[in-house]
């Protein structure tokens, strides 16, 4: 006898069902599941082993000198498939449960048999063999193909090998009752979806290869992720390094205006709106400035004594001033002509800052036509008695 063999964990009873220890009753008549020897029930107890006392569950024991070689897992397996023959033959149904590996959807599955349908044990199909499986009688063919796993489960070779619907139940959760009392077996592998896709898309042949091909996909969610994540940062940097490049050309620009504005006669470019805005205003305040001046310069800026907005002439580099206007006026020394505000008599060699329009006149052009020349003669010309603009003194 092996010793493996000497503890049973499952045995049957007199009506040959299926009995765990745990249910079974002192006064009972059992037998092995594999050889059909009778076994005797041991409650659980407590054993002394090396001065502790260890507990022992509850098991059967063959008597001794059996010859049974039988291991737990072949008993398991042996129960197994007892107690589905058993529940297929009260009922007429087998019926079972499948719950999708991708998105944990439940389903309740019924296979009712046919009048000419039976239920066998290690059936071959092709090259693999069947722990149990529906047939029919009449054609020996095999429509439906159950696995029992305890220790080993399914390989993906048989899996894929199978062409036929199965599906495979653990011993050690074969039976579960539902709502309505019935019992039903607990899948914990199968190829259903490949007939009947579940409704997130499964069609896997088996758990495994579902359970690989999400792992397969969110790789692929979260790869492609990252390369969002990647494109947006690289988004982001190109905005912001285009944002800080379109600060340092403003900058530039500020800066090469500022320059511009602080040399002297330097100034903006104007658009032709405001030039002839401001041509219109300086010709109302002094209406012969562009036929008396050739080239000057005017700012317009709020004074800084008083605060109001007018007109100043520069008068540095080659402008000229309207010296009879009442917008310049000379300094102290009485030498050098000053931009003066005419509102409250302010006046600076250099104009407030503001904006700075640089304008051309008609001074000293070639006279329009029928205008009185002087006359040319061979002798030095004397200049008629008349005062001149330039000859105008305060």
């Amino acid at each position: 006898m092996a010793e493996n063999a000497k503890a049973v964990p499952l045995a049957l009873d007199a009506r040959r069902q299926v009995v765990e220890p745990e249910r079974a009753v002192a006064q009972g008549h059992y037998h092995c599941v594999a050889c059909q020897e009778r076994v005797s029930l041991v409650p659980a107890h407590r054993r002394v082993v090396h001065g502790q006392s260890i507990k022992v569950r509850a098991h059967f024991s063959h008597r001794i000198h059996t010859q049974c070689t039988a291991t737990h897992e072949s008993i398991h397996h042996l129960a197994a498939k007892i107690m589905v023959q058993q529940e297929v033959r009260r009922s007429g149904v087998l019926r079972f449960s499948l719950r999708c590996p991708n998105c944990h959807r439940a389903y309740l599955k019924k296979y009712v048999m046919k009048p000419r349908e039976g239920i066998g044990t290690e059936v071959r199909e092709g090259e693999r063999r069947l722990d149990l499986a529906v047939i029919n009688l009449d054609t020996n063919t095999v429509t439906l193909g159950i696995e029992i796993q305890h220790t080993h489960a399914v390989t993906e070779e048989k899996a894929r090998q199978l062409e036929l619907p199965w599906f495979e139940i653990a011993t050690t959760s074969l039976f579960r009752t539902g709502k309505n009392g019935e019992a039903y077996l607990e899948t914990v592998n199968s190829n259903f979806f490949s007939y009947q896709p579940c409704l997130c898309g499964n069609d896997a042949f088996s758990f495994q290869e579902a359970q690989l091909r999400a792992a397969q996909r969110r790789k692929i969610e979260q790869q492609q992720a990252r390369e969002r994540q990647l494109e947006e940062s690289r988004r982001d940097a190109a905005s912001r390094e285009a944002q800080r490049l379109a600060r340092q050309e403003q900058l530039r620009l500020l800066r090469r205006e500022q320059q511009r504005t602080s040399q002297p006669g330097a100034v903006t470019t104007r658009t032709a709106h405001e030039v002839a805005a401001f041509r219109a205003r300086l010709l109302a305040a002094i209406p012969d400035v562009f036929d008396r001046l050739l080239a000057f310069t005017c700012v317009l800026g709020n004074c800084p004594g008083c605060g109001q907005e007018s007109i100043f002439f520069d008068s540095s580099g080659m402008n000229m001033m309207p010296t009879w206007s009442p917008y310049v006026a000379r300094d102290k020394s009485g030498h050098l002509w000053q931009c003066r505000c005419v509102a409250c008599g302010w006046q600076a060699q250099k104009p407030p800052d503001g904006l700075t329009f640089i304008l051309q006149g008609n001074a000293f052009n070639p006279p329009a036509p029928g205008t009185t020349i002087w006359p040319r003669t061979s002798g030095p010309r004397e200049a008629p008695e008349q005062q001149f603009w330039w000859q105008d003194t305060e």
